[in-house]
């Protein structure tokens, strides 16, 4: 297994940090939570959203799991694009040239911004912190639980790649998703007639 370390796969996947910081940033405007500090990048390769506390944890859910959500359906559509742009299909008047470049760099921001759409171990451990206080008490909070878990595993496995699958397993989804609704397979991922 390659080592690679963590800062410089974050330099190399910036738009996927910023993106996800940027949704721990509009969850908590949506939510009302004062935002005190935001660094949507830094040296190290990482970056942060500090926050009043919650109101509830309800507040805290949605908080610390907004970039799963937002940057897993971004991801989706921006793999899309690309294969759109690899298509030579952009509705804009592009040279072919420009289209290759245009699906490349939507492939490398779809790359990462699905690398980073799982919730760090600090975001996951809000959760467990959440969950463990409330589940006797709430039905979603007892059902969090075996989330909970999956979120920790998938923070462990980030060590073979993990993130890295997960996001092309988003672009598999764009690609099919472009592929059914427009017949488009810029790939030949999906054979005729098996969709």
């Amino acid at each position: 297994m390659i080592y690679i370390p963590g800062f410089l796969i974050g330099w190399a996947t910036f738009p996927g940090v910023i993106i996800h910081e940027f949704a721990h940033k509009k969850a908590c405007e949506w939510r009302n939570i004062p935002v005190t500090d935001v660094n949507y990048f830094d040296f190290s390769g990482g970056g942060h959203v500090q926050h009043h506390q919650p109101r509830d944890y309800h507040d805290t859910l949605l908080i610390s799991t907004a970039p799963l959500l937002f940057n897993s359906v971004l991801a989706v559509v921006l793999w899309a694009f690309a294969g759109l742009a690899l298509a030579t299909l952009l509705p804009i008047p592009l040279s072919t040239h420009q289209q290759g470049l245009a699906g490349l760099t939507f492939s490398w921001v779809a790359l990462s911004t699905g690398w980073h759409a799982i919730p760090s171990f600090v975001d996951t451990g809000h959760v467990w912190g959440v969950v463990k206080r409330y589940w006797r008490r709430s039905m979603l909070a007892a059902l969090l639980i075996p989330v909970v878990v999956l979120l920790y595993i998938a923070n462990l496995l980030k060590f073979v790649w993990f993130d890295a699958i997960y996001s092309v397993s988003l672009g598999l989804i764009g690609l099919f998703l472009l592929y059914q609704a427009l017949g488009v397979d810029p790939f030949g991922i999906f054979p005729l007639g098996v969709i």
